[in-house]
This record gives structure tokens, sequence and C-alpha cells, in this order.
């Protein structure tokens, strides 16, 4: 009678869970991975935990991420209808969005789109009146569907950093490369901009439609509409968020391919600290896709010699 009653517990929870469209898509840990049930206080400490540990990893790859795309991005803009450094600036800023979108896109369902996904993190961490179980919930649904999908964005953050580094590195031979552009030195530079909205459409993530929105389902006034929060949730949360960090752990990112990237990185901005000491202080490196969308921008990276590139340079 009572394995009667659990069974049709967590059939209940399941349901009203798929109901609410939250949980949709998330599964309940099986096979080798036991998660037996724990105490309320410690399950909230271990999901909070768990938590923080998987947005360190993502803040981490931000800066990588978008060290590419302002690269993209600086490249979509025509200098010549600029006349000062902050113009350009901020003309490379406008083009940045559409580029995550087509990167997204690029590997749909596959990568992470990581600088939407730690502002919607870090906007949630920040919303005030909000319990703990709420911010916890909701932040889950802006992580990975799957811990594979960190080191899917890994391995094509640093296919990205070869391609780039190759190409710069063969400038000289490259054909073209001696076109000159009006450009500047700080538009290459890594800039994380404010957000006015987050409305995430992305195939590697549960959260659907804007975040508010996401977040004001828990206080509706209208009771029937509103999705509580209890212990078997909780549960089901630990049992997840326990179960994501064994899988995260085995898979040993730290000493594989984000060892890999990293250094690879390091080296294209060494690269990069080079070229700028062959010149004066206003010369410097990058990559310019003429006439392309910025998705044709960003598929350069990996098809170097296919699509023309010019050397910038002021």
């Amino acid at each position: 009678m009572y394995l009667i009653t659990t069974i049709l517990l967590i059939v209940i929870i399941i349901i009203i869970s798929i109901k609410s469209g939250f949980i949709e898509g998330w599964v309940d840990p099986k096979g080798e991975i036991i998660v037996p049930p724990v105490d309320y206080g410690f399950a909230m400490k271990e999901i909070g935990s768990n938590l923080e540990r998987e947005k360190r990893l993502i803040a981490a790859l931000v800066p990588y991420y978008e060290r590419l795309i302002d690269i993209a991005a600086n490249n979509k803009v025509d200098k010549n209808k600029y006349k000062t450094k902050m113009e350009i600036k901020e003309a490379a800023d406008r083009e940045k969005s559409n580029i995550r979108i087509n990167v997204d896109k690029e590997e749909s369902g596959r990568i992470l789109p990581l600088f939407d996904v730690n502002n919607a993190l870090n906007a949630i961490s920040k919303t005030e009146r909000v319990p703990d179980e709420v911010k916890y919930f909701v932040s889950y649904l802006y992580l990975p569907k799957t811990v594979e999908i960190y080191k899917n964005t890994a391995e094509f953050l640093n296919t990205k950093c070869i391609n780039v580094y190759k190409f710069l590195a063969n400038l000289g031979g490259q054909e073209g490369a001696g076109k000159i552009q009006k450009s500047s030195a700080e538009s290459l530079g890594a800039t994380i901009s404010g957000f006015q909205d987050i409305n995430i459409s992305s195939a590697s993530i549960l959260a659907k439609g804007n975040l508010q929105d996401n977040l004001s389902q828990f206080a509706v006034t209208n009771k029937e509409k509103k999705i509580n929060i209890g212990p078997d949730q909780i549960q089901l949360l630990y049992r997840i968020s326990t179960t994501r960090i064994t899988e995260l752990e085995s898979l040993n990112l730290g000493t594989t391919i984000l060892k890999e990237m990293v250094n690879n990185f390091n080296k294209l901005n060494q690269l990069l600290e080079q070229i700028e000491k062959g010149g004066n202080e206003n010369t410097f490196a990058s990559i310019m896709v003429d006439g392309k969308t910025p998705e044709e921008a960003i598929s350069a990276f990996e098809d170097i010699g296919t699509i023309p590139f010019a050397y910038l340079i002021r």
C-alpha cells in the first residue's frame, strides 16, 4: 500500500510539473546514479551549492565566447561611416545580438548561448523578495539541458579560436591581406554590455519566453495559474542537481577541453599583442568578411580560405 501511494505521488508531481511547463524536458535521474531523499534543509543547501558550481563554469566561459563575438561584430562595421572610435564601438555593439543568435543557430541545441544565459542567471540571483526555492527552480531552467552541452560549447569555442589563430599567424600569405580599412583597437576589446530584457530562445535550455514572465508565474494572484514549489518538487530538483554534478565531474573538463581552450586563447591573445607591437600604438589585427551576413561572418571562423579576409590596420 505504501509503495502504491508513493508511486501515485510521484506521478502526480510529474503531471503537475509538466502541466506547468516548467519541468517539461527534465528527466528524473535513473540508472546507476542513486539519489535517496534527504532533509529539506540539506536539499536546499546542496541545490544552491551545485547551482553555483554550474554558474561559475558558465561565467568562466563567457569571456572566451565574447572574444569571438567581438571580433565578428567589429568586422561587420563599415569604419568609413563613422568619425570617432566611440561611434565605431557602438556600431559593433549593435551587431552583437544578431551574431549571438546566429552562433546559437549554427549549433542548435548543442552549445549554450553563454552571454544571455549568464545574464539571466545573474538577474535571477539579484531579484528581490523572491524565495530561494523559486530562484533555484527558475535558474535550473536556464542551465543546459544536459551537462554534455558544456563540453560541446568548449569544443566549439576552441575550434573557432584555433582557426582565427591560424588565419592571423599566416596573415602575410593570405591573398588580399594587404587591404586597408579604418578601424580602432578599442573595438576589438571584450565588452559585456548590460541588458534591458532577457528573452532567450535556445534549443539548449528549457526556459522559454521572457525571464520576468517565468518568475512571475510563482507570484500570480490566481491560484489556478500559480505554480507552487513544495518539498516534493525540491526533492526532485535535488536529485536532478546532484546527478548533473556527478555527470559534470565525470567529464573532467578542467583537465581536458577547458585546459586546451584556455591555452589556445592565450596563444591568440599573445599573437594579437605581437602584431600590435609590430607597428605603432594604433596598429592591431582582426578579420574582415566583406558583404557577408553575421551568420556567414561566424562561419568564416571555421572556413578559413573560402571567404576573402582582410587585414585591418590604422
